[in-house]
């Protein structure tokens, strides 16, 4: 082992110019963004929890749950942490 991914969401990884990534299911290549996990944390991009109302809470709840907004609208504050991914 040589320290590279070979595998990703359940799929062989290939390497394009030195850039990991899957095929999709259409044959697509799709390049991993984040290969050695999430960056660290800075707190210039997070909010605490109690500044976020219930309706912006709920509208980032719905769209960590479905990947859409409510109503098709992005709420003006940044995701909470707890939201983000990184295994795009």
């Amino acid at each position: 082992m040589d320290g590279r991914l070979v595998q990703f969401k359940g799929k062989p990884v290939t390497y394009k110019d030195g850039q990991p990534g899957i095929k999709e299911f259409n044959g697509t290549w799709t390049r991993i963004w984040f290969p050695n996990g999430p960056p660290g944390y800075n707190r210039d991009t997070e909010l605490a929890l109690e500044e976020y109302s219930d309706t912006v809470k709920a509208q980032w709840n719905k769209f960590g749950q479905t990947g859409t907004f409510a109503d098709g609208l992005m709420p003006e504050l940044p995701p909470p942490r707890v939201c983000t991914r990184w295994d795009f």
